[in-house]
């Protein structure tokens, strides 16, 4: 006898719910007589053996983690899959489904199926605070602004053509899931294949951004590339295209990506940085991302050199990062846009991966005045960096990029200096940085930015918020928010 299930078991937003049995396959519309699909007692969605016929389909066995591929890729009436949507969250879902029970072998008093619950949206997508900067935007009666009413606020910005709204998301590579690591995620929302691709994109899509800064990005995300090139959108090209360097055994093969709005720039030159490229050959060739002197220089600090020699020359993990020149078709002006994903690494013990990370950021303010230069470009061009740091305000990489150089807590002998000096756009909030940019039961803590130069100046910045927009279901991810990191937004502008 067959019990029917619906999956997911919990309705959220944006995510396909069909109908399973009790053996995980996908039910045949032929063996259904009616199914109706209910938002508050209307009814949004019908099927009818006697109205529609389509032809069924076989039943198909399946894993329970990948049922929601399983939805999307069979070939059954749109009828018996219901993808809520934004006006249908915190409303009541309800399905009735009346089978064919003789042909499905159902137990008698489950030849008509019946199921309620309210559909799920991240509170996070519509109480986030805003805070404008500048008395021109200042809207102190209504700081919290839902996603739909934000997205439209960006024509409020004024008349500018140098005003672009930017996005910084680690969107969580399913190299580094497991339910080991997030045991209190539900195994079913884990995976981006399966579950977290329905929430991703349009999370980001919903704030309607001009540029945005992705990590952790695999080649096989491929239904979002697909999602944001339908919405106007172009990818940095992929990593696979930089080098036929071969790729590390067991590594998660991701790395960082730039999507803008097609509509709005062209790129003018691109970079894409393997720092598992950098060694002293490739730096004695011309045009070489680092020059065979800095390079020198490098090998000169102790702490620097045993990496460079015997470390990253054979890992890829956490060191493709992403440079664009991108220009404005409208005003002709020119600005990079960049993506960073750096080692984790611990400021209590000065460990080895936190002076990986200081040498990356040594690295990266060289690579940009290596990449301004080569593009015969001031030093003051407009730069805005896109990352996840791994390093919160009081790290020495934070204090790099900020001031131009290490203190003397980093124990770095060599006096590196940057001729670049950023601001972390959330540092202007009128607490300063936020306690946290992610979110798990192991880990809260501060490591996303967004940097710009002095070319830029902030107009607004989506909060962070409180904790309990992340803690609906304990920490992140969840069902309804994609990934271990919170979406970071700021409305920027160009200086005249």
């Amino acid at each position: 006898m067959e019990k029917i299930i619906i999956f997911p078991p919990i309705p959220v937003v944006h995510v396909p719910i069909t109908l399973f049995n009790s053996n995980k396959q996908a039910i045949d519309s032929k063996y259904i007589l009616e199914c109706n699909w209910f938002i508050d007692d209307e009814i949004v969605q019908s099927f009818n053996d006697n109205v529609d016929h389509h032809i069924g389909t076989q039943l198909k066995r399946t894993s329970s983690t990948s049922l929601l591929s399983l939805v999307t890729s069979i070939d059954q009436p749109k009828t018996l899959t219901y993808i809520p949507t934004l006006k249908d969250a915190n409303k009541t879902l309800k399905v009735t489904c009346k089978f064919k029970s003789k042909i499905l072998n159902l137990i008698p008093d489950t030849s008509i199926f019946q199921y309620e619950h309210k559909v799920l949206s991240s509170k996070s997508n519509s109480q986030r605070e805003i805070y404008y900067l500048d008395n021109s935007l200042n809207h102190p009666n209504n700081n919290t602004i839902n996603n739909n009413n934000f997205s439209s606020s960006k024509s409020n910005l004024g008349a500018s053509l140098q005003n672009y709204r930017v996005i910084q998301y680690n969107i969580l590579a399913d190299g580094y899931v497991s339910k080991f690591i997030f045991p209190y995620c539900e195994p079913y929302a884990l995976f981006y294949q399966y579950y977290r691709k329905y929430l991703i994109g349009k999370q980001i899509l919903q704030y309607n951004p001009d540029i945005i800064g992705l990590q952790e990005v695999e080649d096989s995300y491929v239904d979002l590339f697909k999602e944001m090139e339908e919405c106007g959108y172009v990818r940095s090209p992929p990593f696979s295209n930089c080098t036929g360097l071969p790729i590390t055994p067991g590594a998660a093969q991701e790395g960082c990506v730039i999507f803008y709005r097609s509509s709005r720039f062209q790129v003018i030159s691109h970079l894409l940085i393997r720092y598992q490229t950098i060694n002293a050959q490739t730096c004695s060739v011309p045009n070489s991302i680092l020059t065979l002197e800095q390079y020198q220089l490098l090998l000169q600090e102790p702490i620097f050199k045993p990496i460079l020699e015997k470390v990253m020359p054979f890992t890829d993990h956490h060191t493709k990062h992403v440079l664009l020149l991108l220009q404005d078709k409208q005003t002709q002006r020119i600005f990079v846009a960049a993506s960073i994903h750096n080692y984790w690494g611990s400021i209590s013990k000065m460990e080895f991966n936190y002076q990986f990370q200081c040498l990356q950021i040594v690295i990266l303010s060289m690579i940009l005045e290596n990449f301004l230069r080569s593009n015969q470009l001031p030093l003051d061009t407009g730069v805005v960096l896109c990352g996840d740091f791994n390093a919160g305000p009081e790290s020495e990489s934070y204090k790099f990029l900020s001031k131009g150089f290490f203190s003397d807590t980093a124990k770095i002998t060599i006096p590196f200096q940057s001729p670049f000096i950023f601001k972390s756009i959330y540092s202007q909030l009128p607490y300063g940085e936020p306690r946290f940019t992610t979110y798990t039961k192991s880990f809260q803590g501060n490591i996303d930015q967004i940097f710009i130069n002095n070319s830029f100046q902030t107009h607004s910045i989506l909060d962070i918020s409180d904790r309990s927009l992340y803690n609906e279901f304990g920490y992140l991810p969840s069902i309804v928010l994609g990934s271990d990191h919170i979406l970071l937004l700021s409305d920027i502008e160009l200086k005249k």
